[in-house]
């Protein structure tokens, strides 16, 4: 059965949970692990993306610029028995890629016993297998230039992967969003005019992410607006719009608007970084103007991070939301308490659970 937020209640739980914060061992949100301690030893500067696997989180970590390129593990994070140590190492990594950069970005997961990512430096679309962390190849820019017939592949960071291993990604020479399956084999999941029918623009710079029923979301940050396209009926439609951001977030009429990452979470709802606000939002599919609402201000961020807003990734850890962030006092992984940790909040453990009841 579909997840509804409870428009209004998110606000109103976060609110009170910060505000509790002070007071109880468990805030509104915490911190899992430091990107300090995720890359200690390895000489790594920049955290590029994490992958969630159950208790396990995968750490992207690289040096800008070159030097380091490596897949940190971090088991069992956030308990007394965490342990991190170094799945896949620079000198792994370029066994198979050579010099060309690590990345993850936006959409890294774990899928099968695979960390799965689409690398934008390399064009192409990689596998790493979490029990000898050795990197392999699952689409390369020669077999997407093929599928879209454009001669050559341009990825962005833009990308998501569904629950069964399908990777979607925007690319940008044939401006379309293609789909790698499992094995490899690419296909274009939705044409540049039908990407122009639908916004205006062949431009996918907000995030992507795939529902329960294979709707395909994308933010245009020039178009103020999270579009929708049903590969079922072969149509798409304005999800969200400039206003209806604005009436959720208390913003004046007009203002504009930009994401960073959408994600479809086991919960049924799509959660996404909104880059003008720095709000994290929350929307059920079946619905989404109806249960648009923020789910962390701004506001209770920075209170809870020491000054900390940008949100980079989204994922799923310990049955709740989870990101990673670069900025604050203490960079690294975040994460709601589980939902046993959010009944210390009292009422605004209550508002939450009603966002996730069937």
């Amino acid at each position: 059965m579909k997840h509804r937020v409870i428009k209004g209640s998110l606000t109103s739980a976060a609110a009170l949970a910060v505000a509790m914060a002070g007071s109880s061992a468990h805030g509104f949100f915490e911190q899992v692990f430091t990107f300090a301690d995720a890359v200690a030893g390895t000489g790594a500067t920049f955290f590029d993306s994490v992958a969630v696997d159950g208790p396990d989180v995968y750490v992207f970590a690289r040096t800008a610029p070159a030097g380091v390129d490596v897949i940190q593990k971090v088991a069992s994070a956030g308990t007394p028995g965490q342990s991190i140590t170094t799945l896949m190492d620079t000198a792994t990594w370029q066994t198979l890629a050579g010099t060309t950069r690590l990345s993850g970005q936006f959409g890294s997961e774990v899928v099968g016993g695979e960390i799965v990512f689409s690398n934008s430096f390399a064009n192409a679309v990689y596998e790493v297998d979490l029990l000898a962390g050795v990197p392999s190849l699952r689409a390369s820019t020669a077999s997407i230039a093929a599928a879209t017939g454009s001669g050559t592949a341009n990825l962005t960071s833009t990308y998501t992967i569904d629950s069964t291993g399908n990777l979607f990604a925007r690319d940008g020479t044939s401006a379309s969003i293609i789909k790698v399956d499992p094995i490899g084999a690419v296909s274009v999941a939705i044409t540049s005019a039908e990407l122009d029918s639908v916004a205006g623009s062949t431009i996918i710079n907000g995030g992507l992410a795939v529902d329960a029923d294979d709707r395909i979301y994308w933010g245009r940050n020039a178009g103020n607006a999270i579009y929708r396209w049903d590969p079922a009926t072969s149509s798409g439609v304005t999800a969200l719009s400039q206003s209806d951001f604005n009436s959720a977030q208390g913003n004046a009429p007009g203002t504009s608007v930009s994401f960073r990452d959408l994600f479809f979470a086991p919960d049924g709802l799509i959660y996404f970084f909104e880059l003008s606000g720095r709000d994290i939002l929350a929307f059920d599919p079946v619905d989404p103007v109806g249960t648009l609402d923020v789910v962390i201000t701004r506001g209770q961020l920075e209170a809870n991070t020491g000054g900390g807003s940008q949100v980079w990734k989204l994922t799923w850890f310990d049955d709740n939301l989870a990101w990673y962030m670069t900025d604050g006092a203490s960079p690294g992984f975040f994460a709601i308490p589980e939902p046993a940790s959010l009944s210390l909040l009292g009422i605004g453990a209550l508002a939450l659970l009603r966002r996730r009841g069937a």
